[in-house]
């Protein structure tokens, strides 16, 4: 450890050196070299100290997904459907909350549904439903999407 403290005393001597010598202002580009060559010297023996950390899980600590009750696909169709509520919202300048969508034939795998259902409330009732609706079937590909109003 003590050569490492030397070594960093020695480069900061040299590099503070260099830095009072060459202080211009224009001389921006030399004082930035001469930072990154302090940085390098203070930061490389770090490197080999955490290198020599063994860095174990335990083994109980595996993640594994657990489909239980259909609860992650339950979840994923929940997260979609609020994407598509903030999607609905965003474009039309709609309360999120005024909007609720219905779907069915969920696809897991391609992020999609074969229908979708829009319920719009409140203010959102108001809005140009044909609009809604071919904005929503362009966006998801193959969905049948219902506008109504409720």
């Amino acid at each position: 450890m003590t050569e490492y403290g030397i070594n960093v005393l020695f480069t900061v001597a040299l590099v503070s050196l260099g830095m009072l010598l060459c202080y211009r202002e224009g001389d921006k580009t030399l004082r930035l070299s001469l930072s990154l060559v302090l940085m390098s010297a203070v930061l490389l023996p770090l490197s080999s100290i955490i290198g020599r950390i063994d860095f174990e899980l335990p083994e109980d600590a595996e993640q594994t997904f657990v489909y239980e009750d259909g609860e992650f696909a339950k979840s994923l169709e929940s997260a979609f459907c609020d994407g598509v509520e903030l999607m609905i919202a965003e474009k039309f300048s709609l309360d999120g909350e005024s909007i609720h969508i219905d779907i069915e034939g969920f696809d897991f795998k391609a992020l999609g549904c074969e229908r979708m259902t829009v319920t719009l409330s409140g203010r959102a009732a108001f809005a140009d439903r044909a609009s809604i609706k071919k904005y929503t079937e362009e966006n998801i590909k193959g969905c049948v999407v219902k506008v109504e109003v409720g």
